[in-house]
């Protein structure tokens, strides 16, 4: 295995141990002071075995270069790897350190660490294949697509959100103890189209009973329009798994942040921590 000194630039072999010669100067050198180095050491190290927690955390401290101290930077990239960052892709861990911690470090070495430290997410994330669907939208606010996420209600938490199908804005996203009342649901469509001066051309639902209110709403607000789709045209039922830009989004957030929750609430159920049938346990929470 070779890399470049740190010297000359010239060609180093680099052993198991992370020592070597450089062909051009005759040094020896050890390699991890270069990040290719730090580079071969993680393929080398990553061949036959997961790097132990220890060796991971002195591998990001090489390569990480920001004036801050150790302890931060490496609470930080810990703190993300323990909680809803685990499930999530390179591109996304690398994104949300950047954003979130003002962490600057390489897209590839996000990207390779993540692989190291978590072969099995990564190996997953790698094995699904994309499958898109073909979607058209003639621009912003012709159409909307709401819907609600049930994955985590039965801990309390009941999501509903709404999305613009053009733009993927979400003009919606709120969390209560349920998502099937009615008028909580025409609440949320009448609150945005308030804030937004006006309604979509068409508005896209399922057929459940919490969106019985706003199928009235959307048709009374494109009573005195005279385009095709107006009026009882104006709002459009659907088969859930068809509506296709919101449970996509669905799809993103559980990939993203509520798989991870969803598992925590688990093990504390599976724990005895968690009684989820106890209305105190679910308030708590």
């Amino acid at each position: 295995m070779y890399t470049s000194c740190v010297k000359c630039n010239g060609r180093l072999a680099v052993d198991e141990d992370g020592i070597g010669e450089c062909s051009k100067c005759g040094t020896m050198q050890d390699a991890v002071e270069s990040k290719q180095a730090i580079f071969a050491q993680l393929r080398i190290k990553g061949k036959n075995d997961r790097l132990c927690l220890s060796a991971f955390d002195d591998i990001v401290m090489k390569i990480v270069e920001l004036p801050m101290e150790k302890i931060t930077k490496k609470a930080l990239i810990k703190k993300e790897r323990e909680v809803s960052g685990n499930c999530i892709g390179y591109r996304i861990l690398h994104k949300r350190l950047k954003e979130k911690h003002s962490l600057r470090v390489g897209r590839n070495v996000v990207m390779m660490l993540s692989a190291l430290d978590n072969p099995e997410g990564a190996a997953a994330r790698k094995g699904k294949k994309l499958r898109r669907r073909i979607y058209h939208s003639k621009g912003p606010d012709y159409i909307w697509h709401c819907d609600g996420y049930d994955k985590l209600k039965p801990f309390g938490f009941a999501i509903h959100g709404c999305i613009d199908g053009y733009s993927r804005r979400i003009l919606w996203l709120h969390v209560s103890p349920s998502n099937n009342d009615p008028y909580i649901i025409a609440g949320y469509y009448l609150n945005c189209v308030e804030k937004l001066a006006g309604c979509p051309t068409i508005l896209r639902t399922d057929r459940g009973t919490e969106n019985t209110n706003i199928a009235f709403l959307q048709p009374f607000l494109r009573d005195q329009h005279d385009d095709p789709f107006a009026k009882e045209k104006s709002f459009m039922y659907g088969q859930s798994t068809s509506n296709q830009r919101i449970e996509a989004w669905w799809g993103q957030l559980r990939k993203n942040a509520a798989q991870w929750w969803m598992d925590y609430f688990k093990a504390l159920r599976e724990t005895g921590e968690l009684d989820d049938s106890s209305e105190y346990h679910i308030d708590c929470l």
